[in-house]
């Protein structure tokens, strides 16, 4: 991929350097990158073989120069890594107007390569016209979307004649799939390309059906050529293509989208490759005639269409350009339908799904060697369509090709949202400190400013548990494109969040960088006390060196709150000690509670330690975000640990652990000398339940397994009564 990437760098060099470097280290460094580059290996030499056997791909000028190129980068790489052939792309970001690129071949043999007038068939996307155009027509009364087909067409066979319009279009008619469903139409098809398939023969492929109509949801082909015929009756046209030009194609300009078979090409259609033998060769065939798949697909899927113009037609269908809000209403009332192996959220022509985390309302279309993905994000006001001239059989299902391209056409979308370069927007905070103590702390982050305009940048503490601003402050430069101030610590312990937001004075653009940074005012936790023990996991002659499992003591310092899924991962800061099992598992800690670890800790003292305190040091993890970080000395006297009990200077009864549990717990205790102890476990009545220990110990650290086997669930008190003291905790059973 060095070829492309060195492509984008000379392209940018026009710019200011400001802009320049950090743009290259964005987008080089971003999960689109790695994404379409990164992760496919083996690809890189292939790639540079089909880019200079196919010529370049050619981009639009009226476009953003930047973003232009890191679109056609996403589309070129991700082409290539799947082996398409050819394929045309369109995205309408409003901001910046309409995108066009292309990629590879329509006939490589001749070295004809994708242009982005060129025509593809779309497929199944030719469903949201047919939905779109029934809902005009709906609009003027011509007809409801209740009505049963007997209102409109006679009866066929395997057809229930109660199914209503609104069934159909949404896939809930129980009407049997003739393309999919039965095999003798896939073979009929491919046994005669040269005939014409009438409504009429199409149905004659149907099977019974599958459900009754409205119980159930199941993709079918066979209701979308049942609405072009109700299309048809309703309107008196000739053809789905008469209505189709005077509903929706020509109010809105789209010159390059057509019926195929119904009229003539109204451009160059890209040669389509087609294993339709079965042989893993795919075959081009563009010489085949077209009109038994086309014919055969009409109204489910025969409409042949320009990128840009299926972007077009996307973008203003699901912004409410074309329907009333009623029939938007309608079109998206989604509801659960079979198609192939998966259940989707089906409206009226039209899937809901989600694309990196974003609500899309897309449809993918298959149609013999074309496939086809068109999608709108209604929260960004953006649309991508993608087509592909092949069937890419290593793909399943077939028009995952065009999806992939889409969604890292989108990855470039959400990147350039994220870090505007040609804008102002805060950018990479350093203010990395995840616990806050004291009364202030700084923010500090960068600000993007391209020309120099004049801005405020804030800073705000946002808290995380009821998402209300704990304080903010205005920001001010302190060196070159950094910014910083001092927040207010609050009194409260709870977790918090910055979010900057920046405002451009003289364009009005503000950009926030929301919840960048994650930061707690409780705890912090911090360690007190280690005891070792002998470890025999590891094999002596493999793992020369004393080895030892060890257990930390630590300490809540908060004081109201628990602090959940604490884990503590140690790494040595000496060669002579090795830590080889460094993680524990993640506890609960209370307020001003101690607490030990020793889930999964070990570490090797190597012949060549001396008499001395070896730094260990441990990050100490809340919610899997390494949130403080403390530092133990392991006492090594004359090469060896001794392994002594921690010794205390006065009786100290931890919280039990795991708490809550199912069946079991540990309880632990320490006594500073010998001394007599009765640890006894209650009922919330106070009734006595178990006597766990009830003798003499030696002072120490002591453990006690409580088996609670047998016992309801509900919270148990555990009682720890030495000659010096009485002590209690709660514990919880599940």
């Amino acid at each position: 991929m060095k070829k492309i990437i060195f492509t984008i760098i000379v392209g940018l060099f026009s710019l200011p350097m400001s802009l320049t470097g950090q743009i290259i280290n964005d987008y080089l460094n971003s999960d689109q990158k790695k994404q379409t580059v990164n992760e496919y290996n083996g690809v890189e030499e292939d790639f540079k073989k089909l880019k200079n056997l196919w010529g370049k791909s050619t981009l639009n000028s009226d476009f953003d120069s930047i973003l232009s190129e890191l679109l056609q980068y996403a589309l070129d790489s991700t082409m290539a890594v799947h082996n398409i052939i050819g394929a045309s792309a369109s995205l309408i970001l409003p901001e910046k107007g309409t995108w066009k690129g292309v990629y590879g071949m329509s006939n490589p043999s001749t070295k004809d390569s994708i242009k982005s007038d060129m025509l593809f068939g779309i497929g199944s996307c030719t469903k949201i016209y047919v939905a779109a155009v029934l809902l005009k027509l709906a609009e003027k009364g011509l007809l409801s979307l209740d009505d049963s087909l007997h209102h409109w067409l006679p009866a066929y066979e395997n057809i229930d004649s109660t199914v209503t319009i609104r069934q159909l279009l949404g896939h809930r008619s129980g009407v049997n799939d003739y393309l999919n469903e039965n095999p003798a139409t896939w073979n009929a098809l491919i046994s005669d390309f040269s005939a014409y398939w009438s409504p009429e023969k199409i149905l004659s492929y149907v099977l019974p059906e599958n459900f009754p109509p409205g119980t159930l949801g199941r993709y079918s082909n066979t209701g979308y050529i049942l609405a072009g015929m109700i299309i048809k009756a309703a309107t008196g046209d000739t053809s789905f293509t008469q209505t189709l030009h005077s509903e929706i194609l020509d109010p809105l300009n789209l010159t390059y989208t057509m019926v195929d078979i119904e009229e003539p090409l109204v451009a160059d259609l890209a040669h389509g490759w087609f294993d339709y033998d079965e042989d893993k060769i795919r075959e081009d065939v563009f010489e085949h005639p077209r009109t038994a798949f086309w014919s055969g697909y009409w109204t489910a899927g025969a409409i042949l269409a320009t990128a840009k113009d299926l972007c077009d037609f996307t973008w203003h269908n699901y912004r409410g350009d074309i329907l009333n809000q009623t029939s938007l209403e309608a079109m998206f009332d989604f509801k659960p339908v079979q198609i192939s192996y998966n259940w989707e959220d089906y409206g009226l022509g039209v899937v809901k799904q989600n694309m990196l985390g974003e609500e899309i309302y897309c449809h993918s279309g298959n149609a013999g060697w074309y496939s086809a993905f068109t999608t709108y994000f209604p929260k960004y006001d953006i649309s991508i369509s993608v087509l592909v001239n092949q069937e890419p059989v290593d793909l399943v299902p077939p028009n995952f090709g065009s999806r992939y391209a889409a969604i890292e056409l989108f990855r470039v979308i959400l990147e350039y949202f994220k870090f505007p370069y040609d804008k102002v927007y805060p950018y990479n905070s350093v203010s990395k400190t995840h616990n806050i103590t004291g009364s202030h702390f700084q923010a500090k982050v960068h600000l993007n400013n391209p020309n120099n305009h004049s801005v405020e940048l804030w800073a705000y503490l946002i808290n995380k548990t009821d998402g209300t601003i704990a304080d903010s402050t205005q920001l001010a430069l302190a060196d070159s494109t950094l910014y910083g101030g001092f927040l207010k610590i609050p009194l409260l312990e709870d977790n918090f969040s910055l979010t900057y937001k920046s405002v451009d004075l003289v364009s009005g653009y503000v950009h926030t960088l929301s919840d960048v940074d994650n930061f707690t005012t409780k705890g912090p936790v911090e360690y007190l006390a280690y005891r070792v023990g002998n470890d025999t996991i590891l094999n002596p002659e493999t793992h020369p060196g004393d080895r030892f499992s060890f257990h930390l003591l630590m300490y809540n310092a908060g004081k109201s709150s628990i602090l959940n899924g604490i884990k503590i991962k140690a790494k040595s800061l000496d060669p002579a000690i090795n830590v080889y099992r460094n993680e524990s598992v993640p506890m609960n800690i209370g307020p001003s509670e101690t607490t030990w670890f020793q889930a999964g800790l070990g570490i090797i003292v190597s012949d060549t330690a001396k008499t001395a305190e070896y730094p260990i040091q441990l990050d100490i993890y809340k919610d899997d975000q390494l949130t403080w970080i403390d530092t133990m000395y392991l006492a090594v006297n004359d090469g060896t640990v001794d392994i002594t009990e921690l010794q205390t200077s006065s009786v100290s009864l931890q919280q039990n652990f795991p708490n809550p549990f199912t069946h079991s717990s540990h309880i632990v205790y320490q006594l500073p000398t010998q001394t007599k102890v009765q640890l006894t476990v209650y009922d919330v009545t106070g009734r006595r339940v178990r006597t766990l220990v009830n003798q003499q110990q030696q002072g120490g650290y002591h453990q006690e397994l409580f088996d609670a086997s047998g016992l309801q669930s509900g919270i148990y008190i555990y009682e720890l009564r030495t000659e010096e003291s009485v002590q209690s905790r709660r514990m919880l059973k599940n």
